[in-house]
């Protein structure tokens, strides 16, 4: 993978995976169907993808249903309950035996990999499986354990990284951070919470380099700087969206709304790009920063609402911004979707005593639509990225873009049924509203922007 202490990742650009375990499915099919990354990136060639960022790997505090202790990692499909604090398999995004195909089975973690080294035979995409924190629990755990604690997890994550002979390196998704998890303070200016967390990334960089391999850490940028000194294996990655709103889940007294173009989102983006470029914390650091290709909290053409009662009380914030109301261009069964895979999943999951027509009818989903296009938000961030390297003062190495993110068409509607009268509300669950952005897929146009700005940031 490289060579010596001063070797540098190679250059390229990459594309964020959500769907693995169904882009598996139909991407070893005879010939390869959609949707896939076996048929896109062949289609895409001028994107100059070398790098897959492989969503699969689960973290978390584990679980037995015996209350005994989970086992610390397991790269097998599970055949029950059971939940590794370390999980190297593909879940597809419903258990398959409520369906018939359509989204795939479980994959392990090296037949996922396997598959994404092999789709282009001539020159192997590098292939970085990305670790989850699945649930807040895991960044509270971390942020609070002992050295001994966070050396046992970080040593059986790398060793099952240096061990797949597939992977180029392995990524760890920060989101719900560990520092965040534990603000005590301690000296000098920093707390426990980044100790915890600069630790725990410290020893997976110094076991991966001992195999010649690199970490690549997203919504960590305190830490990826702080470690390069000492770990020249980390890779930062830097995103360029949900810059200025904050957390949807956290009330606050500023709406949830999508970023204004001009202003917030322009300023951000351009001076996020530039300062990235130029810093000078980690000079020499690889660098690579993650574009938003899809719809991501506050970057997308259209919301839909889902499992809501009559518009009069319905209640969120994007309400607030003008131009933005209910079903003013459209209703979310005219949104375009895999009905191939989504159809299938849904009459499954739906209470026979109702159907698709009224899960996604007006009566049942609200669609908003943006007033300013997706790819208006995705040609900005590119051109930040063409704009910035153009300064003489450029501190870092940088790799290329990554596309945030590749899903099937029909995840939102898919996750949005599991609260509508279903097969997991039968069994005492809750059946409850759910507020989803769109599109989650990548969209023709999009990757056009793509391959066009890509020829030219060769």
């Amino acid at each position: 993978m490289y060579t010596d202490a001063t070797s540098q990742p190679l250059k390229g650009n990459g594309i964020w995976n959500y769907s693995v375990a169904t882009d598996y499915y139909y991407g070893t099919m005879n010939p390869p169907q959609s949707p896939s990354l076996a048929v896109d990136l062949p289609a895409n060639p001028d994107a100059n993808i070398e790098y897959v960022f492989a969503t699969f790997i689960s973290l978390s505090v584990g679980y037995k249903s015996n209350g005994s202790t989970p086992a610390l990692i397991s790269d097998q499909c599970p055949s029950d309950s059971s939940v590794p604090k370390i999980a190297y398999y593909a879940l597809p995004q419903i258990n398959p035996t409520m369906y018939t195909g359509a989204l795939g089975p479980c994959v392990t973690g090296e037949s996922a990999t396997a598959y994404y080294a092999g789709i282009n035979k001539n020159a192997p995409l590098k292939v970085v499986p990305v670790a989850e924190y699945a649930d807040d629990s895991f960044p509270a755990f971390m942020s609070t354990a002992t050295s001994a604690e966070i050396t046992t997890i970080a040593t059986a994550l790398a060793q099952t990284i240096l061990k797949d002979p597939s992977v180029y390196g392995l990524a760890i998704d920060n989101e719900k951070s560990i520092n965040g998890s534990n603000q005590t303070p301690a000296a000098p200016n920093t707390t426990v919470g980044q100790q915890k967390e600069e630790f725990f990334f410290g020893e997976l960089a110094r076991i991966l380099a001992g195999g010649k391999k690199y970490l690549f850490l997203f919504d960590a940028p305190t830490s990826a700087k702080a470690l390069y000194s000492t770990y020249t294996n980390i890779v930062f990655m830097q995103p360029l969206y949900d810059l200025d709103n904050s957390d949807p889940a956290v009330h606050t007294s500023t709406a949830y709304n999508p970023d204004q173009l001009a202003s917030p989102y322009t300023k951000s983006v351009n001076n996020v790009a530039a300062g990235t470029l130029t810093n000078i914390q980690a000079p020499g650091q690889s660098v690579m920063f993650v574009v938003p290709a899809s719809a991501t909290s506050t970057i997308w053409d259209f919301e839909m609402s889902y499992n809501y009662p009559p518009p009069n009380n319905y209640v969120n914030p994007i309400l607030n911004v003008p131009g933005i109301t209910a079903n003013s261009q459209g209703l979310c069964s005219g949104i375009p979707r895999d009905n191939k895979v989504t159809n299938t999943v849904l009459t499954a999951m739906i209470d026979p005593g109702y159907s698709i027509d009224t899960f996604l009818g007006a009566n049942n989903c609200y669609l908003f639509t943006n007033t300013t296009p997706l790819n208006d938000y995705f040609l900005t961030s590119l051109q930040a990225i063409t704009a910035a390297k153009k300064q003489t003062s450029q501190q870092v190495n940088y790799l290329g873009a990554a596309l945030y993110a590749w899903r099937i068409s029909g995840i939102n509607d898919i996750n949005a049924a599991k609260y509508y009268p279903s097969i997991f509300t039968a069994g005492g669950g809750s059946q409850k509203s759910v507020n989803l952005t769109g599109p989650p897929d990548i969209q023709s146009s999009s990757w056009s922007i793509f391959n066009k700005w890509a020829v030219g940031d060769k």
